[in-house]
């Protein structure tokens, strides 16, 4: 029989996260502090055989289809907590966020979350629309277009989210006059401690 503390962190480790782990306030969007990369959801920064990249440089004539194509690409992201993700798109898309692995593989929205509709705004000229939001958990997020036959054409997408690498360590400063004075201070007290 497995340990039930063991068997709650494999399932929490393998659940889907909730709205909650996404912060789409303006305070946390527009934060110079604790906002990392900007992961912009359909912008590979590949080519398409067009002479440029998706990566979402003005000027170049091209419909960049961001969270619009079809089939989502790239399908997964890899992402640390305070990422901000960027869905652009056009009026005929909107974004969920599913509840499940499973309600993310059968395309299943009944219990799926809206987190932008087909109307949201916010973007500009051929994506009109753009839903942002901050990372703010460990796991992974489910995305999906609800629109009927998108999530089956593979409009989605599964984002996992894993803490931010730790700082660098603090150097290591050779001890001084008052490093050593206090390596022998606190020596001088474990002696008498014993």
């Amino acid at each position: 029989m497995l340990n039930p503390l063991l068997l709650g962190l494999v399932s929490s480790a393998t659940a889907a996260l909730n709205a909650s782990a996404l912060d789409s306030s303006s305070a946390a969007l527009n934060s110079l502090t604790n906002i990392g990369s900007l992961v912009e959801i359909g912008a590979s920064g590949t080519s398409h055989g067009h002479g440029h990249s998706h990566g979402g440089e003005s000027g170049s004539g091209d419909v960049h289809e961001y969270w619009s194509a079809m089939p989502s690409s790239p399908s997964s992201y890899k992402v640390v907590i305070g990422d901000k993700l960027s869905f652009k798109y056009t009026t005929s898309h909107n974004v969920y966020l599913m509840p499940s692995p499973e309600a993310y593989e059968s395309c299943d929205f009944s219990a799926a979350t809206e987190l932008a509709s087909a109307t949201y705004g916010g973007g500009e000229g051929d994506t009109p629309n753009k839903y942002e939001a901050v990372t703010t958990a460990t796991g992974t997020l489910y995305f999906a277009c609800q629109i009927p036959g998108h999530c089956a054409g593979k409009q989605k997408i599964a984002v996992t989210v894993t803490a931010a690498p730790p700082d660098s360590p603090a150097p290591h400063l050779a001890p001084g006059r008052l490093g050593v004075l206090l390596l022998v201070a606190a020596a001088s007290l474990l002696s008498i401690s014993l």
